[in-house]
């Protein structure tokens, strides 16, 4: 049994004064407690073995925007999160070849404020997320003679998981529960619910597994560890979404956020329960062969998936009727063969030298998402997915509800019906190559040197092709015409980075006539959209002896190529959209990482005392700098510098920890823990730094509206600052 916790007196500062200007003023992490405690043992000797755990981890944070600290130090507005985990498992040894074992975990996550910061600063603009989910296995293994390993396995999943409006929200009277509101000159929800609406998820999966593993010596002239297996799943499930009033209402203003000017309307077919159902079958062999000093790898897996839509009902809201949509074939399949080869060669006689080779090809597993865009029941909140998007004259009649007398011309929309999936969709796919040499130093000290490059392609996107070739979109369906000025990374207009760019815009004979593919990116396009990645890594170990161990390492690595995009829209051709660090999934941001440092390690000192620190040093992540540029087709926030021109700050973190143990009677111990995160205090900007570029008047307007606006490198979140935690451990 385990508890930690700490005291705010144990918890530093590590708020500069650059962050307070952006409305950073307090530590972010104001409260932790973490609570594990576990048993087990035999219920019959050598026959029945049993084991459960608990965990219970929460915090408490001041979150940036969101909020406020008080003069006593008390929180308005502070934001919770709950992790909660329940785990009990068994074994029954069957014979001395056979054996059963199962186990059963349960989490939960609760974040009653989720998606609160900056550009959602009140209660009511938030989230409350529960997740709960179940896992089941049950495993049977069998030593089958001298030679054979069989292993069969069987695991079912289920997770709930409610996103629903804010208590706040819900407990204001119905006069003043508007539609999300956003502004799209500062970037701030300003009314309204959360901007995602509400998402009730129900999951399920089944999965069975079967392998064989078989030793033979002597065949070929090698030593064989041949393996066999067998992977079927079938998933399911549904979501309930709404969106309140299925509207969200658009405003431009003044960068500092006054004079609202109606802008748009985005409108949803809700509510509707959204159904898909999935499956997959796969197999693999793999021999690995041993000849002297070479070791050689050979497999090859198989893997097919195919899914359905089912018969599903959806809309009744403010823009669409109910409707009752049958069954659809997606009219695909995926069905791939995906080899794996390497070997591995002692150089020298002692095997103190060893060199490392290998190829491998990996195919994604399909998600539900590859039918999403012609699915009749569309969930879907990104601005390039809104069912309908109008221009919008304002509310003029103060109703709260926007009339058919108070829309403009329709923008842009996304119709199921009008969608298609390319038939010969593929898989996407990763080639990688490893090169590798190992060496023993000396005795219990060793040495790596690693050389990996990975290809990624086939991504799959939708194309919106206006009804026409999808070849011919660039040049048939845009013009360009949309001038704007970029405002430069100051956010201030009229300075030296200023400059003129030019975006196009759909053509007014194709608003409003979207029809999107689901296909390959690459396709119907000169870009190949081929990423690559390339790592090179040494690292050093020590084995514990002499009372110590310690393991550093240093990797060089980068990730570049073609963003994943639609290139028949001419706008994503243009360098500075499409180019720059990518991304492997999505393209909102990248795991781009040139250079990782991490050293660690521990040392048993006397009385029984173990001391450990870990230190690591990360360059930061690539981040966006976006102009947001009123598109006749849209206001669509646009990428305005390769991605990778700017980063989230270096990350340097050290971490230490001491712990002594105390035996209390007979078996019985109780260890005292202490841990100090973040010991250098270190105050690096994290994920969630604004990204699109606001033209201010001047220095004095910026700084007046910089906390009240999300603008291009303000900071939303930073490390925890330094933590003492002291904990006690028992043992029984």
């Amino acid at each position: 049994m385990t508890g930690k916790g700490y005291w705010d007196d144990f918890t530093g500062n590590n708020i500069t004064d650059d962050l307070r200007a952006q409305g950073i003023t307090d530590p972010t992490l104001r409260g932790l407690q973490d609570f594990n405690a576990n048993a087990g043992g035999p219920l019959v000797k050598d026959r029945l073995w049993w084991f459960g755990s608990f965990r219970n981890y929460r915090t408490i944070e001041a979150t940036p925007g969101y909020t406020v600290v008080n003069s006593d130090g008390s929180l308005t507005n502070p934001f919770l999160s709950n992790l909660r985990n329940y785990t009990a498992s068994g074994k029954y040894q069957i014979n001395k070849n056979n054996q059963l074992s199962g186990f059963w975990t349960y989490n939960k996550k609760l974040q009653p404020h989720r998606a609160a910061g900056v550009t959602q600063p009140n209660p009511i603009n938030t989230i409350n997320q529960q997740s709960p989910k179940n896992l089941f296995n049950g495993n049977w293994t069998s030593v089958m003679g001298q030679n054979t390993f069989l292993e069969v396995s069987s695991t079912y999943f289920h997770m709930h998981f409610p996103s629903d409006l804010s208590d706040e929200f819900k407990a204001l009277p119905a006069s003043q529960q508007h539609s999300t509101t956003f502004n799209i000159t500062t970037g701030i929800y300003l009314d309204g619910p959360d901007k995602d609406g509400t998402h009730f998820r129900d999951s399920y999966r089944q999965q069975q597994n079967i392998g064989l593993t078989r030793y033979i010596d002597g065949w070929l002239g090698a030593s064989h560890q041949l393996k066999t297996g067998f992977e079927n799943w079938y998933g399911w499930g549904q979501e309930v979404f709404n969106i309140f009033n299925d509207t969200r209402l658009r405003y431009t203003s003044n960068p500092d956020g006054t004079n609202l000017v109606p802008s748009e309307v985005y409108g949803w077919a809700t509510p509707l329960t959204q159904k898909q159902k999935m499956r997959n079958f796969a197999a693999f062999v793999q021999d690995r062969a041993s000849y002297g000093r070479a070791t050689v790898n050979l497999g090859l897996r198989w893997s097919y998936y195919d899914g359905k839509i089912p018969a599903q009902t959806g809309g009744g809201g403010r823009w669409f009727p109910v409707a009752n949509y049958p069954e659809i074939d997606p009219g695909y399949k995926w069905n791939t063969l995906a080899p794996r080869t390497g070997v591995v060669i002692k150089l020298t006689e002692d095997g103190r030298n060893v060199a490392k080779a290998s190829y491998s090809r990996y195919y994604e597993v399909m998600y539900m998402t590859e039918f999403s865009s012609i699915n009749p029941n569309i969930i879907d909140t990104l601005d390039a997915n809104i069912p309908v998007v109008y221009a919008w004259n304002g509310d003029r009649n103060g109703n709260g509800i926007v009339d058919a007398n108070e829309l403009g011309n329709l923008k842009r929309q996304f119709i199921p019906k009008s969608n298609t999936i390319d038939p010969n969709l593929r898989d996407p796919k990763n080639d990688e190559i490893m090169f590798a040499f190992q060496r023993e130093l000396a005795s219990n000290w060793s040495l790596s040197i690693d050389w990996i490059q990975r290809w990624f392609k086939d991504q799959t996107i939708n194309q919106d092709c206006y009804g026409l070739p999808c070849n011919t979109v660039a040049t048939t369906a845009y013009a360009p015409t949309r001038v704007v000025t970029d405002f430069g990374p100051d956010n201030i207009r009229g300075t030296g980075d200023d400059r003129q760019l030019t975006f196009y815009d759909v053509k007014p004979e194709y608003l409003g006539k979207d029809t999107f593919l689901h296909t390959n990116c690459g396709n119907n396009v000169s870009v190949s959209c081929t990423q690559r990645y390339k790592a090179a890594e040494l690292s050093v170990g020590k084995r514990m002896s002499n009372r110590w161990q310690m393991q550093g390492s240093y990797v060089w690595s980068r990730l570049d190529g073609d963003l994943w995009l639609d290139y028949t829209n001419p706008n994503n051709l243009i360098d500075f959209v499409g180019k720059g660090a990518t991304a492997t999934g999505g393209n909102t941001t990248s795991p781009d990482q040139p250079h990782a440092f991490k050293l660690l390690g521990s040392y048993q000192a006397p009385f029984g005392i173990t001391v450990g620190a870990n230190y690591q040093a990360l360059s930061g992540l690539p981040r966006d700098r976006n102009l947001s540029v009123a598109f006749a087709q849209g206001t669509a926030n646009t990428r305005v510098e390769p991605r990778g021109t700017y980063r989230a700050d270096n990350l340097s973190l050290l971490s230490l920890r001491a712990d002594k143990s105390f035996q209390i009677n007979g078996a019985r111990r109780a260890s005292f823990i202490v841990e100090l995160h973040n010991a250098l205090n270190s105050s690096a900007g994290q994920v969630g730094y604004g990204t699109v570029t606001r033209g201010n008047a001047s220095q004095a307007a910026f700084d007046a509206a910089r906390l009240t606006v999300s603008y291009f490198g303000r900071v939303q979140e930073i490390v925890a600052p330094r933590v003492l935690k002291i904990g006690l451990k028992l043992d029984f």
